[in-house]
């Protein structure tokens, strides 16, 4: 052994042999702290009155223990409240809460409060009187509801209104009597606890409603306002705000959490408020729907309209609201013990945002591990991350259960909508992807382009034209959050969920230029959500080829098709890339949209496969173009809305409204989704119905009822045909008595033959156009049940 070893060794052994000294000397044993400073804090519900501290009836007085806080020895608490010399009640709680009677309260005794702990009194204690409280208004209740001190009501349903003051009637002095004043404006309406009426025409638009309570000297007065609307506002937004909750530890609230520590296992009632935008004028009596996911499972809870109260349990409960389909950002509510909220203090406040949710790394059921490691992979994170598992499917006792977690993450995998392909491992306290090795991480990439076909795009309507005088901002100009983005995936998500983007890449700002470039040429500040989808629809139909020799190739994910790239630098991508341009204009005009990712039967062959399409939320019009201010759910394809078709040797892409605007059961039979708890799309609205098109003071809807519907439909067909001799338009045909496909058609052949006499008998016929029904296609309209639509295509030869 050499001389530096030997040295090393003697130096540990007289450690050794200093650290066994100090043990037998007792050197090394904790010093035992006792209880020494023992005192009372009044917390609430006592005021001070010259020299004497009083409790109104009703209230509670709430006294605190302190004591020394190095004290290390088990802490005996012991309290004890006289009423002059006889002890009513004890307790052995840090903080003392009791409550004064209501009835028959003692106003000639004095209540002292004393405190022990361990033996040691307190250095001090609290006495106090009793004395009837000053009156005060509670609340003021309603048959119809009262948000944020506004009632609202629609001019076009007046509601007789049954109001009621609440006040503390039992904690007030019975022998002097309450008066009641009502008021609307400045004019007594009522001297008694409720007042009805009801609005008419000759309301004004806002009107102060006021209660006013006297008592003796004092006086009391709270307001509300009737809000008369002709139309409701369109809900644009919702968030959840933290309103009201005690635990044995205060609440604190970071970044849409609320973390509440005590033993359990029942957790003190949480209410949780939804604030919607505009804060005035959108209807408060629309439904409301609360969800609140947790490690066990849903769990119900009491709502009240835009209010809920329920006892969270153990662990995280994720909450979101929705009114009239507008959703809210997740609320997580945390109810824990000390002991554990220490163990996992760092995997519930290391937050990140995904899809705008603010999400942590305590995993509480797939859907939480889905964004986790959704957001690990759309960010390229492959370090090492701690995190807690708090499903207890994937658990025995307190250790990871192996099996049952690769088929749950085999669930959570299915469910990414990442382009690439996912490799990771696991422990019981962490999470990587793999950045190396045989299963390593594979990240999509848009490097490679592909030839161009031989398609083109047919000549049609568009509802769009490109502006003379394009717009200088953008809806997304006015966003408040920020987020980082280095690649077109992170642009479209950010965007999509109204972020503003940060960018650093010269290549990326450009394609973001030309998004905003799209924008700013096909929509208008005054156009309404629906004409924006519209034309965002048309232009990536019609603008954006369909890249069959990527579809038909054994491509992959470097390829620009399936990204932003293709859509803005090529103006060609397959599926994905189309989907993924519609949620980002859609996003960059202020437009909620998803991109939906899953399998479909494809059209040729009748093979299912990967795809990708969308769901956006909007209003939409009726046949007289009125719109109602309530969003609903929609399915778009715009890859399925492009019909290819070939006629006289020659292929076209024909835009069609077959997949616009339509709902998740029309698609059933061929369109699966990957993730399950999206919101369903089921609005109605029927494009065809909707569009009227004219043609020689003329007019009909596209979709088609009578024969001189059909007449003036056609003849606007016909007049559109121009200089190059094509045309196509798409019908939606509803002939009463005409059934059949074969009848149907014979009927657009005989109308069309008698207009082209009509018009020019010596040169046009009925030969020179043909007539597309869906099972004519080799794209399978037949899934959305309009069975019955037409497209006409003239084309000379």
């Amino acid at each position: 052994m050499g001389k530096k070893h030997i040295k090393l060794l003697l130096v540990i052994m007289l450690i050794a042999l200093v650290m066994a000294s100090f043990s037998a000397c007792g050197l090394l044993k904790p010093k035992t702290i006792e209880v020494s400073e023992v005192s009372i804090d009044i917390t609430s519900g006592l005021t001070k009155e010259g020299n004497t501290y009083y409790a109104y009836v009703g209230d509670d007085v709430v006294l605190t223990a302190n004591w020394n806080k190095n004290a290390n020895v088990n802490i005996k608490k012991e309290w004890k409240l006289y009423k002059g010399d006889e002890v009513i009640d004890t307790a052995t709680s840090k903080v003392y809460t009791y409550s004064i009677p209501t009835e028959s309260p003692d106003f000639e005794s004095t209540y002292k409060a004393t405190l022990s702990i361990n033996g040691i009194e307190s250095s001090n204690t609290v006495s106090f009187k009793v004395k009837y409280a000053s009156v005060k208004i509670e609340s003021i209740q309603s048959n119809v509801k009262i948000y944020n001190d506004v009632l609202q009501m629609s001019r076009f349903d007046y509601k007789t209104v049954n109001a009621e003051v609440h006040y503390n009637s039992s904690a007030i002095n019975p022998e002097v009597p309450v008066s009641f004043s009502w008021k609307k404006g400045e004019t007594e309406v009522s001297t008694t606890d409720t007042y009805s009426f009801t609005p008419t025409d000759g309301w004004a638009d806002e009107t102060t409603i006021s209660i006013t309570l006297t008592q003796g000297e004092d006086t009391v007065t709270k307001t509300f306002k009737v809000v008369l609307v002709m139309q409701y506002l369109e809900i644009k937004g919702v968030e959840i705000e933290f309103t009201g909750g005690t635990g044995t530890e205060p609440l604190a609230t970071t970044q849409n959490q609320v973390i509440q520590k005590g033993a359990g296992p029942v957790y003190n009632e949480v209410t949780l408020s939804a604030v919607v935008t505009p804060a005035v004028g959108t209807n408060t009596d629309a439904e409301v729907t609360w969800t609140i996911r947790t490690k066990d499972g849903p769990i119900t809870a009491t709502e009240h309209g835009r209010v809920l109260t329920f006892n969270p349990t153990y662990g995280e409960n994720i909450v979101t609201c929705t009114i009239q389909n507008v959703s809210s950002h997740t609320f997580n509510v945390i109810a824990i013990t000390n002991t554990d909220y220490t163990q996992h203090e760092d995997k519930l406040t290391s937050t990140f945002e995904w899809d705008g949710n603010v999400c942590n790394h305590y995993l509480t059921d797939k859907l939480d591990t889905l964004f986790f490691v959704n957001y690990l992979f759309a960010n390229r994170i492959v370090t090492n991350q701690d995190v807690y598992y708090a499903d207890p499917s994937v658990k025995n006792g307190s250790e990871l259960n192996n099996t049952a977690f690769q088929a749950y993450m085999q669930d959570v995998v299915a469910m990414l909508d990442e382009a690439g392909q996912v490799g990771y491992s696991y422990s019981s306290n962490s999470f990587n992807l793999i950045s190396t090795g045989e299963h390593q991480c594979v990240f999509g990439n848009p490097t490679q382009t592909t030839a161009a076909d031989d398609s083109v795009q047919n000549l049609m309507d568009k509802h769009y034209s490109t502006s003379t005088a394009t717009r200088t901002t953008l809806p997304c100009d006015s966003f408040t959050k920020t987020m980082e983005v280095t690649n077109s995936n992170q642009l479209f998500r950010a965007l999509s969920n109204f972020y503003k983007p940060i960018i650093s890449d010269s290549s990326l700002t450009a394609l973001y230029n030309k998004a905003r470039d799209v924008l700013k040429d096909i929509c208008d500040d005054d156009m309404t959500d629906y004409e924006k989808v519209l034309a965002i629809y048309d232009w990536i139909v019609t603008e954006v080829k369909y890249d069959t020799v990527l579809f038909d190739s054994d491509g992959g994910i470097s390829y620009d098709g399936y990204y932003l790239e293709g859509v803005f630098n090529n103006h060609k991508a397959v599926c994905d890339g189309k989907a993924k341009a519609f949620s980002l204009l859609c996003g960059m005009e202020g437009i909620t949209s998803l991109r939906v990712s899953g399998k479909a039967k494809q059209p040729r062959g009748g093979s299912t496969s990967g795809h990708a399409w969308n769901k956006v939320l909007v209003d939409t019009p009726n046949e007289a173009g009125e719109y109602d201010g309530i969003k609903d759910w929609f399915v778009v394809d715009t890859t399925w809305g492009d019909r290819t078709i070939s006629f006289n040797g020659q292929s076209t892409e024909n835009l069609s409204y077959t997949y616009f605007l339509i709902k998740d059961s029309d698609i059933s039979n061929t369109h699966t989704q990957s993730r399950t708890d999206l919101p369903v799309a089921n609005g109605t609205f029927d494009y065809y119905k909707c569009t009227i098109v004219e043609r020689n003071s003329k007019s009909a809807p596209l979709k088609v009822t009578s024969n001189t519907e059909l007449a003036a439909v056609l003849e606007y067909f016909l007049a559109k045909v121009g200089a190059n001799h094509k045309y196509a338009i798409e019908i939606e045909v509803a002939i009463t008595g005409v059934s059949s496909d074969l009848s149907l058609e014979h009927k657009i052949q005989e109308t069309m033959n008698n207009i082209l006499i009509y018009q020019d008998p010596n040169g046009k016929n009925f030969s020179q156009y043909t007539i597309y029904h869906p099972s004519h296609m080799n794209k399978d309209m037949n899934d959305t049940g309009r069975n019955d639509i037409y497209l006409l295509y003239y084309l000379l030869p």
